[in-house]
């Protein structure tokens, strides 16, 4: 059968046809079960969102948005780029056979995180009122700011408890735990509707409070014998230098994906927030599917053993993730329906958002699957300057492009850095494959 399709399609086909050996080694059936666990995560989290969306309306959801994005923001600040290292170098320690530095590892990135987190905890109630007044535009924000500095205690060891068990490789341990928190936050908001009683202060403090007593239940069943590991001879040196380029990336990260909200609530309003808020969360049905075919084809492409095999991979990419992009246009045609549909007409004025919002997003069907190559050639700090790029762009010109465009001012951003981020990458990646040299 081979011998009758091109080389393009003879790669396709092995691709293939290697699903069928997939659930032969541990290693594998592991992928399935993040991969699985990861999509239902984050189908949840969709599902989460649109109701208190919908329940809330515009002006409430968008509140809720900023506060929301406040907490996203304690995570990766109070992690310390700590997380990434804790799985990476744990693994090195136990195939090294230092297990007594493994203790240890863990114990640091706990306490990290413990103590991070009630600094931020501690300024952030100081500054609550000041917060509110200067960057929310709102003080009646202030209690639900409270409760989310507090809240961010428990949010920072909630990811804790993650990390570990991907450092331990308890894949299925950790597939129950963030689902299991993320059903009981379902749970949790469907009573408060049914009762008619969420608001965003009752919403906020779902958010805040549920993550802490879910890692009181998951540590208490957890090895913590980690708590009374002594110190060892640690290359913390190493350690520290690996954190400074993950916490770069991730502040970058962090900063691209939540200071449209605060220019909106700046220059506009809350109900600005929301509408964007709205539309924005409604293409996150278009991430959800390119994260899982960027979590599937990563092991693949990681397993590609020479320059060929990555230039044909490259190939395909651009072909078969250009079909999908353009799949997706028909969306913005029924794009109204589904949004009044699942969000009602009080979201009228985030249909054209979303519109405009679906090929924009949808270009990470090639973004994504190209960025795994970057991996592959181990040249990550180059994501890291694409973040800054589209960072330094947001900083300086968003503001300008919300006083001249409004709302739209926002989208025309984001369309702006996403093309940047895939011309960039295209133009990268075939100078490195077919012209450069020593890509290794």
């Amino acid at each position: 059968m081979i011998k009758y399709l091109n080389s393009n399609n003879k790669l396709i086909f092995k691709f293939i046809m290697g699903h069928f050996n997939f659930f032969k080694s541990k290693a594998q059936i592991d992928l399935i079960y993040i991969f699985l666990g990861n999509t239902t995560f984050a189908g949840i989290s969709f599902i989460n969102m649109t109701l208190i969306a919908r329940y809330l309306g515009p002006y409430e959801y968008g509140n809720f948005s900023l506060l929301y994005a406040i907490l996203s923001i304690i995570i990766i600040i109070s992690d310390f780029g700590l997380g990434i290292s804790l799985v990476k170098f744990y693994s090195e320690f136990i195939s090294k056979g230092e297990f007594d530095k493994t203790s240890n590892l863990i114990k640091i990135s706990f306490m990290v995180r413990l103590i991070s987190s009630l600094i931020i905890c501690i300024c952030g109630i100081i500054f609550s009122y000041t917060i509110s007044k200067y960057i929310l535009n709102n003080v009646k924000l202030t209690i639900s700011l409270v409760i989310i500095f507090i809240g961010g205690i428990g949010i920072s060891l909630f990811e804790f408890i993650k990390t570990y068990l991907q450092s331990k490789q308890k894949f299925k341990n950790y597939v129950v735990y963030i689902n299991f928190y993320n059903i009981l936050n379902l749970i949790l908001l469907l009573i408060l509707i049914f009762h008619s009683s969420l608001t965003v202060l009752s919403a906020i403090i779902i958010y805040s409070i549920l993550p802490f007593l879910i890692f009181i239940i998951a540590f208490l069943l957890i090895d913590n014998t980690f708590l009374f590991s002594k110190s060892t001879n640690l290359k913390y040196k190493k350690i520290m230098k690996f954190n400074i380029f993950v916490i770069i990336t991730n502040l970058c990260s962090m900063f691209f994906n939540r200071i449209d909200l605060f220019y909106l609530n700046l220059f506009m309003d809350s109900s600005a927030v929301g509408f964007y808020s709205a539309g924005y969360q409604m293409t996150q049905i278009i991430t959800i599917l390119t994260n899982s075919i960027t979590f599937i084809l990563l092991p693949k492409i990681s397993s590609l053993t020479n320059i060929k095999e990555i230039k044909n991979t490259y190939k395909l990419i651009l072909k078969y993730s250009t079909l999908l992009f353009i799949a997706i246009i028909p969306l913005i045609f029924i794009a109204p329906y589904i949004l009044l549909l699942i969000l009602s007409d009080t979201y009228v004025n985030s249909i054209p958002i979303f519109q405009i919002l679906i090929p924009v997003v949808g270009l990470s069907f090639i973004i994504n699957p190209l960025s795994t190559i970057i991996y592959k050639i181990d040249k990550p700090k180059i994501l890291t300057l694409i973040i800054i790029i589209e960072l330094m762009i947001i900083v300086v010109f968003e503001p300008f492009f919300i006083i001249i465009f409004e709302i739209f001012g926002v989208v025309y951003i984001y369309i702006i850095t996403h093309v940047i981020a895939l011309v960039f990458l295209i133009l990268y990646l075939y100078f490195q494959l077919f012209i450069g040299d020593n890509i290794f």
